[in-house]
This record gives structure tokens, sequence and C-alpha cells, in this order.
């Protein structure tokens, strides 16, 4: 069992608040820059990381992954041509899709900046290039999902269209 831990939060310039030490009360990623980091210890500024960057994670693919889900449902048949399900093609789950994956990605990215303030030793370069390599994937295979026709021309792009 953990012991109870008691972090602090700067409310004003002499003035701080604690923190309750329950991660699902009151979380702690929007608490970063307001932190008083003389009241935090290494493990629990890596703590903090581990937890935000896996509640980002998490998201990034949870939502993907349902995505990918409706993006199947609204395939269909392909003999009787594209369903469209409340207006909405593959081709616009697709391109809101890689907007959303670009959006996380970029809050990932701000975050392990943030955290690096407070150990240097965070968000490293392999850390980043994991990133960029998650948003590649996710973007490049969104992208022919939704603009790559099945013999293999981009629909996007197609004569007559």
């Amino acid at each position: 069992m953990r012991p109870n831990r008691r972090l602090f939060a700067r409310t004003s310039e002499t003035e701080y608040t604690e923190v309750l030490g329950s991660r699902d009360q009151s979380g702690w990623d929007h608490l970063l820059g307001r932190l008083d980091v003389c009241n935090l210890t290494e493990k629990d500024i890596i703590e903090i990381y581990e937890e935000g960057k896996h509640r980002r994670y998490g998201l990034l693919f949870a939502v993907n992954g349902a995505a990918f889900a409706i993006g199947k449902l609204l395939t269909g048949d392909p003999k009787s041509g594209p369903v469209v399900l409340g207006g909405m093609t593959v081709e616009t789950l697709a391109l809101a899709m890689i907007l959303f994956s670009m959006i996380m990605t970029f809050d990932i990215y701000k975050f392990g900046e943030r955290m690096k303030k407070l150990d240097r030793d965070l968000f490293q370069w392999p850390g980043q290039l994991v990133l960029a390599a998650f948003l590649i994937l996710l973007a490049g295979g969104w992208s022919i999902v939704g603009f790559v026709s099945p013999t293999g021309s981009a629909s996007l792009f197609a004569p007559g269209q």
C-alpha cells in the first residue's frame, strides 16, 4: 500500500493549496506549471509523467480504434456503393481522425516538454521519435482508408469525380 503523500499547488505568490492524493479525484495534469517543485521528489515527477503520458496515449488509441470500428460500419457492401451515416462518409471520418491524431500528438508533445522542465531526463529524443512515428502511422493509415480505392488508385484525385 502506498503511503498518502501531500502535494501542494501554488495558487498565488504566497498561498498553497493541498492537492488530493487520489488521481481519480483531482488528476495532476492541469496542475503542471503551478506545482511547487520543492515538494516533489523525483519519483513523484516520474509518476506524474507516466500517468499523464499513459492517459494521453490511451485516449489517442481508444478514439482511433473506435473510429476504425465506425469506419468499418460505414463501408458496408462494396457492390452497393459507399454507405453514408448521418452525412458522414469514410473520407470525412478519415480527415477527422487525421486532424484528431495531429491535435493529440501536439498535446502529448507539449505535455512532454512541460514535464521536461521538471526533470530534464524525461521526454528525450527516443520518446519524441516514437510519438512522431505514431502520428505518421496513424495519419498514413487513415489516408489509405479514406482516400485509396481498393484497386490502389487515390479516390481523391480520380478523374471524373
